[in-house]
């Protein structure tokens, strides 16, 4: 049974990730790096530019001309997505030691269920620290006809790795129910983004990534199942249910499996 979280979030115009002191009072998840997944994949770029794509074709590392000084063999590796609320790709580009000139762009098309039901323009990329934390920012540019989101590097080198992050999500404790079944929803957040100061500033400014929260029901409203208000919801698709003043809905698959 799907259960989509939509929303209505204003689009940013797509920015660098620059570096700068981490906003918000929070602190920030640490987590540990995450594991290779696959081989790398290697090519020679050149001042003239080039791409580097990862083994299942979804995720482009483009290098513009002028981004590299002299041709240098680059290697992408895939790893596991560690981010707090991490969702889609993780990886890390070597060697870690080259300078860029320019920032580079990472595409990632997502596809029909890439974004497990959030939408594409809350997700953000963000890079690990040395000590374990992660900074990111979610004003990415995202391509709805073409399925695409794509961020710019966050910094002039290559030595962090970089992970794709959902600033909202749905929070839910299972992806398959049997009939009948009962599951709560919340929602869930990366509190930092949420800063004043972060919102007005966001072109510029990084947050920190800490653990979910849950949103509040003063922030939160019109629950829907597939595309309808909870209360009209097609029964044929289970029911859904609002709990404490909105901050929580419960879902109630049908007694049978929709055709």
């Amino acid at each position: 049974m799907g259960v989509w979280l939509m929303g209505q979030i204003a689009c940013q115009t797509p920015d660098a990730l620059v570096p700068s002191e981490p906003v918000g009072e929070l602190a920030a998840e640490i987590t540990e790096k995450g594991k290779p997944i696959g081989t790398p994949v290697s090519k020679s770029i050149g001042p003239e530019g080039g791409a580097l794509t990862s083994p299942d074709g979804n995720l482009h590392v483009q290098f513009p001309a002028g981004a590299l000084s002299a041709h240098t063999t680059l290697r992408l590796q895939m790893v596991e997505n560690k981010a707090a609320g991490g969702i889609g790709p993780a990886f890390e580009i070597e060697p870690k030691e080259t300078k860029l000139n320019k920032p580079v762009s990472f595409v990632w098309k997502f596809g029909k269920d890439g974004l497990n039901g959030t939408a594409a323009n809350v997700v953000g990329l963000a890079r690990q620290r040395e000590n374990g934390t992660w900074l990111g920012k979610s004003n990415l540019h995202a391509e709805t006809a073409t399925q695409t989101l794509t961020a710019t590097s966050p910094t002039f080198d290559l030595k962090y790795p970089l992970a794709f992050y959902q600033n909202f999500y749905l929070k839910y404790d299972a992806n398959l129910l049997v009939p009948n079944q009962q599951m709560m929803l919340t929602v869930a957040y990366q509190p930092n983004h949420s800063d004043k100061e972060e919102y007005a500033s966001r072109e510029t400014l990084l947050a920190s990534l800490k653990s979910w929260e849950p949103v509040d029901h003063e922030n939160l409203r019109n629950w829907r199942l597939n595309g309808e208000l909870a209360a009209s919801a097609n029964k044929a698709g289970g029911t859904l249910s609002v709990h404490n003043k909105g901050e929580k809905a419960l879902y109630i698959a049908p007694n049978k499996v929709p055709a």
